[in-house]
């Protein structure tokens, strides 16, 4: 266990990932959190296509504090840190042979394809956030 992260996503690091450097492009690591976010939809919510994922990400912020490389054993913490009526905040930890390599954070705003507009969460998805994270982890905002 990570307190407060409840979910840890292996993360295999492919050579294809690496620069000239012998390094983890830092645009690559977008795609590690994509694999956790996938993995923490399904988890909580049993999702198995993403044409059930009703939320677009907003915003994504990350600090890189040592540099991955092929042979590094990484995963991805992953935790809904705030929840508002229609997005939510995701914080991620990504540790490398027991390290802290990366802290992240992105915002998604729950979305309605059809009408190309914003959405409010539903109950029963916020409900299993909250049921999911650690008892008073996860701050509500407006």
């Amino acid at each position: 266990m990570h307190p407060p992260f409840r979910l840890a996503v292996p993360i295999p690091i492919r050579f294809r990932d690496t620069d000239a450097m012998g390094h983890v492009n830092n645009a690559v690591y977008l795609t590690y959190l994509e694999v956790a976010r996938t993995a923490y939809w399904q988890r909580v919510f049993g999702i198995r296509s993403y044409s059930e994922v009703d939320f677009v990400r907003a915003r994504a912020e990350i600090d890189y504090l040592v540099p991955l490389f092929v042979h590094s054993d990484a995963e991805v913490w992953i935790r809904v840190s705030e929840i508002g009526r229609k997005s939510f905040r995701f914080a991620y930890e990504l540790t490398a042979d027991g390290a802290l390599a990366v802290r992240a954070e992105t915002v998604q705003v729950m979305y309605d394809y059809a009408r190309s507009a914003s959405k409010a969460l539903t109950e029963a998805q916020r409900a299993a956030i909250l049921a999911f994270e650690e008892p008073g982890s996860v701050r509500p905002h407006d």
